[in-house]
């Protein structure tokens, strides 16, 4: 009789236990098909039981919150299973277009992003259609798990339900960012190689573990009173314009070693013909005098520096022609196929990114206040114009409000350019980008007395370059053989190309004008072309690449221009964020405390990126290189790179220009 009841009560309750079985083994099912679909789960197996159960975790608890919300298996499974096949899905379009993955820091640029998201190809791959079946087989499921009748709701166990479910996610995120456990099992990416973490442990672990990146930490040894006084201390010392100044007396020893070092290898004057200063620089201008454009050049990279392949023709003839009053080579960014605010903050501000959350965007994110900065110094010195121009859309990277806070008086964007403007990939030229830019500085030349600074970023060559357009010439192609994603790579070329001979209209206005002026012009990154492609012309991509070899996929061309008597020279590996303090010595343009400081800086470490820092001995170090992080000098800058973005007011004096 009691088996009969047991297997009555067994028949009864039995809906309620597959439900049970399915709600609780639903979440694994979706961490695997998600791994499967990205690719990053060809070694999911190994993972281990804590990765396994953390990725687990961050998939049943949203299912269980649904649940409880809504009372039923049906939204709770299907809510589930859209949310994984969406963030599948952007994993692997991301990877397509950008090669990285995504983190809970790109949310803050989503907005950006969609700007040019509608340009892109979305060719379905294998994990797509892995996804589009997950998706109805999801869906399927979740309508045979639903209720038929609901019972009468009881408001106090709904709502503890609702909480404690609530709370759970809550504890899981607090645990996940901050636990020291966690910490050391799943180490933050410093993003010198994103995707290792996914494919180490996990994509929805990974994923939630970037939301570390949003609770900005100071650098080890961080103290905000201490590095305030050691502003003030250098104040002092790199004040009055003293360009000779040491450094403080702590970080001495370390720099005179690197000016020997760097005299004896010819590291820091690489490119110069002779020691002695040019006759042209004693009969250059005084500052007040001179004009300055500058322009950072979107996705311009001399492709055939990085990478083994030939073409019919120069892709570059005009730059490479370039020698007279003109220095140029090949710098060190810190970012690849995009973030191009992040090139921008580097080169305005001297900071380097490399001390900042991974993937993050100080345009959007950080810079919430008047900041000094080399354009706000412009203003000291009494520039006129100090306008900021880019062809495209005013809210990206939240240039509007950046641009402002770093002492631009206006920003001119697409929204304010003739609807006729020539464009070419429904992008404006970089040609009638120049057009605009002569007709800009005409008007302020004439209108002011002062000098005039102008700001432009291009938009012409931006991403996605793997989608063919009738409008891109087909003049640049490659001849050699072997070269993965060839049209893709051909279009790419004739961009740069076009872009190659607007920088030729601009040099030529420049030379009929009496007035002094300086051109700037550099790129921002290297093109996110398939890593086929880099394999293909390079035998490695970014994520494989080792040692020094992985800043190949960081250098991109700049060149320093001016219309009178300047010194010539080709110096290679600098990074960006030393490029307007060797514009403001080369000019003899009045710096800050911190322009000299980083100017200087760069004898020790000529290029200093996120990616990867060479010293002036030649040697290089990864982000994470213990020995690096311990050498004082590193350490200074990295505080006072951090106390200038969060902790500084304006016009303190070692940061502002004048003081």
């Amino acid at each position: 009789m009691s088996k009969i009841i047991r297997r009555d009560a067994l028949r009864q309750h039995r809906g309620w236990l597959i439900k049970t079985a399915v709600l609780l083994v639903y979440p694994f099912l979706c961490f695997y098909i998600s791994e499967l679909a990205m690719e990053f789960g060809k070694d999911v197996l190994p993972y281990g039981v804590y990765v396994h159960l953390f990725n687990y975790l961050w998939y049943l608890l949203p299912e269980l919150a649904l649940l409880a919300l809504t009372r039923s298996a049906w939204p709770a499974i299907t809510g589930l299973t859209i949310w994984t096949v969406l963030f599948s899905t952007v994993n692997i379009f991301l990877m397509q277009f950008r090669s990285i993955p995504l983190y809970m820091t790109d949310l803050v640029v989503a907005g950006t992003a969609m700007n040019v998201a509608g340009e892109y190809s979305y060719k379905p791959t294998r994990g797509i259609w892995i996804l589009a079946a997950f998706l109805v087989a999801g869906c399927l499921l979740g309508w045979f798990c639903r209720r038929k009748q609901k019972r009468p709701i009881r408001w106090l166990s709904y709502l503890l339900g609702v909480a404690v479910s609530f709370a759970a996610i809550g504890g899981l995120y607090g645990y996940t960012l901050f636990s020291p456990r966690m910490a050391q099992r799943v180490p933050l990416s410093n993003g010198f190689n994103p995707t290792s973490r996914y494919i180490k442990h996990g994509g929805m672990l990974s994923f939630m573990r970037s939301g570390a990146f949003f609770h900005t930490r100071a650098p080890e040894g961080y103290d905000e009173d201490a590095v305030r006084a050691l502003t003030e201390e250098l104040a002092v010392e790199y004040g009055a314009g003293d360009l000779t100044a040491q450094m403080d007396t702590a970080a001495a020893p370390a720099v005179s070693a690197a000016k020997a070092d760097s005299a004896e290898n010819g590291a820091v004057e690489a490119g110069k013909e002779n020691g002695e200063a040019s006759a042209a620089a004693a009969e250059m201008p005084g500052w007040e005098d001179i004009n300055l454009i500058v322009i950072m050049d979107e996705t311009f990279a001399d492709l055939q520096q990085t990478c083994d392949f030939e073409t019919n023709e120069d892709v570059m003839p005009f730059y490479h022609s370039l020698t007279e009053n003109t220095r140029k080579g090949l710098m060190v960014t810190s970012v690849f196929g995009g973030e191009t605010a992040n090139s921008e903050y580097e080169f305005l501000t001297g900071d380097s990114i490399a001390f900042l959350p991974s993937r993050s965007s100080p345009f959007q994110t950080f810079i919430k206040y008047p900041m000094d900065s080399f354009s706000l110094g412009m203003e000291e010195l009494g520039y006129a114009g100090r306008i900021a121009m880019h062809p495209y859309l005013r809210k990206g990277y939240n240039r509007e409000t950046a641009y402002s806070n770093l002492g631009f008086t206006s920003f001119i964007s697409v929204e304010d350019l003739p609807k006729d403007i020539a464009k070419i990939r429904n992008r404006v030229t970089d040609e009638a980008d120049v057009d605009w830019m002569i007709e800009t500085f005409d008007e302020l030349i004439r209108e002011h007395e002062e000098p005039v600074f102008l700001y432009n970023v291009t938009m012409q060559n931006h991403g996605p370059h793997d989608v063919p357009w009738d409008d891109v010439p087909d003049t640049i192609r490659i001849t050699s053989e072997g070269v993965a994603d060839q049209a893709t790579v051909e279009q790419y070329l004739n961009l740069v190309h076009l872009s190659d001979a607007a920088l030729e209209k601009l040099i030529r206005y420049c030379e009929t004008l009496e007035e002094p002026t300086v051109v700037v012009f550099f790129g921002d990154h290297l093109p996110s072309i398939t890593p086929e492609f880099y394999q293909s012309v390079t035998g490695a991509d970014k994520d494989t690449a080792k040692g020094s070899d992985i800043l190949n996929y960081y250098r991109v061309p700049y060149l320093i221009w001016s219309n009178f008597e300047s010194e010539s020279q080709t110096v290679d590996d600098m990074s960006i964020n030393y490029l307007h303090t060797v514009v403001q010595e080369r000019f003899n343009l009045p710096m800050s405390g911190y322009d000299r400081y980083v100017n200087r800086l760069m004898e020790a470490y000529p290029v200093l990126s996120a990616h990867g820092v060479i010293d002036a001995a030649g040697q290089y170090y990864a982000p994470d290189d213990e020995e690096l992080l311990s050498q004082e000098l590193y350490q200074q800058y990295s505080y006072l790179s951090f106390y200038h973005l969060f902790d500084s007011q304006e016009g303190e004096a070692f940061y502002c220009v004048g003081r």
